[in-house]
């Protein structure tokens, strides 16, 4: 994995990053939390993409927020608030396992009815949980439902 270190980041990005190495620093020995044991558990070839989080060497991006939030036992908002204010669904520590029940059905429902609704946000909180939204996946859906608001 090459990580782009090359870009300034922005002023939200750099108060995420301080906020995500206090927490760090505040939670790591109670929790039993090393900078290798992290990358291992999240996925990340090596340390290093840790070390540039905490560092404020590349930007937070959603899944790497959701990632640190249930490694270190706190909400997302917590680390990067701005990332995740304009998000119509929310999103908790505490819902991050989806509904064990929940699954795609073979003739899709009618998405102007209620179930059709309940399963639009099924799917977007499965996407949080799994870390596949990213922040332009959260843009398009908030611009979608300005957009419908609006009508």
């Amino acid at each position: 994995m090459r990580l782009m270190t090359d870009k300034r980041l922005s002023s939200d990005q750099q108060r995420a990053a301080s906020r995500l190495r206090k927490i760090w620093d505040e939670k790591k020995t109670g929790l039993g939390l090393t900078q290798e044991r992290v990358g291992a558990r999240l996925g990340w070839e090596t340390q290093s993409a840790v070390s540039q989080y905490l560092n404020g060497k590349i930007p937070l991006n959603l899944n790497a927020v959701i990632k640190f939030a249930q490694v270190l036992e706190v909400e997302p908002e917590s680390i990067y608030p701005e990332l995740l204010q304009d998000l119509s669904v929310p999103y908790r520590v505490s819902q991050q396992k989806v509904d064990p029940t929940f699954h795609v059905a073979e003739q899709p429902p009618t998405y102007g009815s209620d179930e059709g609704v309940t399963g639009i946000v099924s799917l977007i909180r499965k996407g949080l949980n799994d870390g596949t939204l990213d922040a332009e996946d959260l843009k398009f859906i908030k611009a979608l439902v300005e957009r419908i608001v609006k009508k």
